[in-house]
C-alpha cells in the first residue's frame, strides 16, 4: 500500500482515462475506481449521505461522536470549524447537541474520500471472498475490515496493495466468524 504510487490505468480491465486536471483535482482519485452496484444505493446509506455532505462543507468533515460525555467533530482542516459547523446546519444536519460546542479532532481523510475508498475495495473484497466484514470507523479515521484468519488476510493485504490504496487507511482486524446453532 502506497500512496505515492499512481494508480494503475487498468482496473479490473477497465481502462481509467484521466480528466483534466482542475475537473480531477475536486475528486479524490478513488472516486473514478468506484463500482456501480448494491453498494451504491444512496437513499438507505448513511455513508454515502454524509459522503454527499462532506463533498460540500468546508474543512474535510470526518463526521461526529460522542466521547467522555461530549460531542467530537472530525475535520482534515480544524481551522475551518465554525464554517464547517455553519455549513452542516445550513444543509439540515443535526445531532444530539450543540456542535458549535464540539471538541475538534484533527482527520486525515473526510467522508467522501472514505466512503470513495470504501467504495472501491470492498465489492471487490467481497466479490474474492476476503474479507468477512466491512465498514467506516469514523472515530479511527479508518475503513475497517475483517479477516478470519492469516489464510484469508493475506490475499486481502494483496487486494490493497493492487488498488494502491493509502497506507493507514484500511485497518484489517479479527472477521465475524458464523457460528453453528
Amino acid at each position: 500500500m502506497n500512496a505515492t504510487n499512481p494508480p494503475s490505468p487498468l482496473i479490473d480491465g477497465l481502462l481509467l482515462l484521466p480528466l483534466p486536471a482542475v475537473a480531477a483535482a475536486s475528486f479524490s482519485i478513488s472516486f473514478f475506481r468506484r463500482i456501480s452496484s448494491g453498494w451504491s444505493d444512496t437513499t438507505r446509506d448513511r455513508n454515502a449521505q454524509d459522503a454527499a455532505l462532506a463533498r460540500v462543507v468546508p474543512g474535510g468533515w470526518g463526521g461526529e461522536w460522542l466521547e467522555n460525555g461530549g460531542l467530537v467533530i472530525a475535520l482534515v482542516d480544524t481551522s475551518r470549524r465554525v464554517e464547517a459547523v455553519r455549513a452542516l446546519y445550513a444543509r439540515g444536519y443535526r445531532v444530539d447537541g450543540d456542535l458549535m460546542k464540539a471538541r475538534p479532532q484533527p482527520v486525515s481523510w473526510d467522508l467522501a474520500q472514505l466512503d470513495d475508498w470504501f467504495n472501491v475495495i470492498i465489492p471487490r473484497a467481497f466479490e474474492r471472498r476476503v474479507t468477512t466484514d466491512a465498514g467506516i470507523d469514523r472515530m479511527h479515521n479508518r475503513i475497517s475490515l475483517g479477516a478470519r484468519d492469516s489464510t484469508q488476510k493475506r490475499p486481502l493485504t494483496a487486494l490493497l496493495a493492487s488498488l494502491n490504496v493509502p497506507c493507514h487507511l484500511v485497518s484489517i482486524g479479527p472477521g465475524m466468524v458464523a457460528r453453528s446453532r
